[in-house]
């Protein structure tokens, strides 16, 4: 009979006969010791061998292992196979009994020490006699005393000259601090009226008076009112608006998200991506993967950055998170760090817990709206479906700071608890409406009030006036930055005019009999917020009549121009005849017929002083196809401002060459000009 067996260490195999059964040996590959297993009697009779000649050998060192490991659980194991319970109860008794020697010791190297202790106060050589004679009675525990008497050479110095020392001092010594408690309790008494008026100091649980000063100080001490004026709360009391500095940095903001908005609008047929067209840009949920300030970069002149995202996949994926880090500026608020990825400018969602108003209505024969907000999940944002106008639908709001999120993060601010959506906004909300135009509205708006502004087709009537926080009028602006800031103002006009008229302005209407009684600047008024003075003119008279005369001294500050000192005229002038957009005394072109691209298409220019014009007069810049310099009249400096039919405002240097700069005039040449 043979038994086949692994090395467990190498692996190696071996055959041996069964009465090695049990033996220790040595792996001839690794030399680890093996020990030769017991087959069960069932198993007997598949080790049978024909040649035991096969067998392996190897080097017997049972022998050497017992002699070296004689315990009683090794001497059974070995014995049979039969005494394996056995041994095991040998190995569990055998380990019992080590721990309760182990426990013993402990105890008795314990008890000794404690009983010293005690015996140490009264005298040192009475307590360490006891446990000498003790030493024969544990046998074990003579060789562990001859240890602590080793050190005793060491601690007898310290100890003989301690305890002979130490028990006169450590009498005293207890009794020393007791007394000296007293003599303390003494010195203290000496001055009891300073602890008398330590019971007054529960009044310096004076922490409320700590507060009562700060109050009386305001009219006492002239420094604490200077903290307390320096205090935020205090200037967000006593301001009731912000600042026409930052509210003008936020309203250019909106105001370049909503023009990029509206050309997306054009392009896409839509606000937002189509789902129906673009299913993998968005989730199960129905919203979009990464949120639409994404999907605007190319239309504010961010091709590059657009093109680092993934659409299809979750706005915080690595690749769209790598991307996130390079916020453009437009979506920062002037406070917000310029390192930091967090926007304040935010749209509102239609929640399923919302219900639709009852008052709301049908848009335009197409079936019932269901869109109680721009952002709705499921869709794309028509403009045709905002029945209540554009100029009276809210769209977007600078939140407060504590409702900033990451740009790339989708999802809006919850339109059923709109205010605290919102959050801490004390100096009024920048609000940017459907067709562009920026407000700055009151913070107390009820969410009632603000749902029906929100909802594009509840037609609810809501007097918006009522609403409006006035902002201090801000310096005329001198600077080439703010009069672009100016233009752009315009831009944004004329988009909301496409918006309504479908082309640019003046529209079919204002033609009357094949003649243009008033200047397209008047037409465009509405959508620059300046109704009252557009409800004065009287549309069907020429702009010198009688009644449209006495209103050209009313020319909005849009329309003013650094140079020109004559109240009522303006160089804010368009191109018109043969080789522009415009022709005299006609409709302006629809906004889908500039073939060459309105990016690449100059659409009206600030001309020099000595080209104004009366800014209610139908006239404007008549093209020089020779020299179209002179047609822009005298510039100072080296550049003009010119602003651009795609809604966006650029400068343009006065050296550019004839060629090129009639090339942009020019919508259909088929010369689109790259660089300028």
């Amino acid at each position: 009979m043979a038994i086949e067996f692994q090395c467990k260490q190498c692996g190696k195999s071996y055959r041996v006969t069964d009465e090695k059964s049990g033996w220790r040996v040595k792996c001839k590959a690794c030399s680890a010791l093996i020990r030769i297993p017991v087959p069960a009697k069932d198993d007997l009779e598949f080790l049978e061998v024909s040649e035991e000649e096969d067998l392996e050998e190897y080097e017997d060192i049972s022998y050497l292992v017992d002699r070296k490991k004689s315990s009683p659980f090794e001497t059974q194991q070995n014995a049979s196979p039969e005494s394996d319970g056995t041994g095991k109860w040998y190995r569990i008794g055998g380990g019992t009994l080590v721990v309760l020697l182990l426990v013993g010791l402990g105890l008795y190297l314990t008890l000794p020490a404690g009983q010293e202790v005690e015996q140490v106060a009264e005298s040192d050589q009475p307590a360490l006699e006891p446990p000498v004679k003790s030493e024969p009675e544990a046998a074990p525990a003579g060789p562990i005393l001859s240890k602590p008497d080793e050190p005793k050479s060491v601690k007898p110095s310290p100890v003989t000259s301690k305890p002979v020392e130490e028990p006169k001092p450590m009498v005293p010594r207890p009794v020393a601090p007791k007394q000296a408690e007293p003599k303390l309790a003494k010195s203290m008494p000496v001055k009891p009226k300073p602890v008398a008026p330590k019971p007054a100091e529960s009044k310096p649980a004076k922490p409320e008076p700590a507060a009562m000063p700060v109050v009386k100080a305001t009219s006492k001490k002239p420094e604490a009112p200077a903290v307390v004026k320096a205090e935020p709360v205090e200037e967000i009391v006593t301001q009731e608006t912000m600042s026409p500095e930052r509210y003008h940095k936020v309203e250019d903001s909106l105001s370049k998200i909503m023009n990029a908005f509206h050309n997306y609008s054009q392009t896409h047929k839509g606000l937002v991506p189509d789902p129906k067209i673009y299913k993998h840009y968005y989730d199960d949920q129905g919203r979009l993967k990464v949120s639409w300030r994404v999907h605007l970069l190319p239309f504010l002149e961010e091709e590059l950055l657009y093109q680092r995202f993934k659409l299809d996949e979750a706005w915080d994926s690595p690749i769209n998170q790598a991307a996130a880090k390079y916020m453009p500026a437009i979506y920062r608020s002037p406070e917000t760090p310029a390192a930091s990825n967090q926007t304040r400018f935010r749209g509102f969602e239609d929640p399923e817990s919302v219900a639709q108003p009852a008052t709301a209505g049908r848009a335009r024969g197409r079936g019932t709206n269901s869109v109680a907000s721009i952002f709705t999940v499921g869709s794309r944002g028509r403009l045709r479906d905002v029945i209540d106008g554009i100029s009276n639908t809210v769209m977007l709001v600078e939140t407060g700071p504590d409702q900033a999120v990451e740009w790339t993060k989708p999802g809006e601010l919850d339109l059923a608890s709109v205010s605290k959506s919102i959050g801490k906004t004390p100096l009024g909300i920048p609000t940017a409406f459907i067709d562009g135009r920026i407000r700055l509205l009151k913070s107390s708006i009820d969410d009632e009030t603000w749902r029906s502004v929100i909802h594009p087709a509840d037609r609810a009537k809501v007097d918006l006036d009522k609403l409006l926080l006035k902002v201090r009028r801000p310096v005329k602006a001198t600077t080439p930055e703010n009069n672009l800031v100016q233009l752009k103002k315009i831009s944004f006009g004329i988009l909301r005019f496409i918006n309504s008229h479908r082309r640019f302005p003046p529209a079919t209407e204002h033609v009357i009999k094949g003649k243009e009684l008033l200047s397209w600047r008047v037409h465009l008024l509405p959508s620059l917020g300046a109704h009252t003075l557009h409800a004065q003119f009287k549309l069907d008279e020429p702009w010198d009549s009688p009644h449209n005369i006495k209103l050209l001294e009313l020319m909005p500050d849009v329309y003013e121009c650094e140079g020109v000192t004559q109240p009522g005229l303006t160089s804010i002038m368009k191109f018109v005849g043969p080789g522009t957009p415009f022709e005299v005394d006609k409709p302006g072109p629809p906004y889908s017929r500039i073939p060459d691209g309105r990016k690449y298409t100059i659409l009206y220019v600030k001309a020099g002083p000595d080209k104004a014009v009366p800014w209610t007069k139908p006239e404007d810049l008549t093209l020089d196809l020779e020299n179209p310099h002179q047609s822009l009249g005298t510039i100072k400096g080296d550049h003009f401002q010119a602003g651009i039919a795609d809604g966006t405002v650029r400068e343009i240097k006065t050296d550019i060459s004839a060629e090129k700069l009639k090339n942009l005039i020019n919508h259909q040449d088929g010369q689109v000009v790259g660089d300028f």
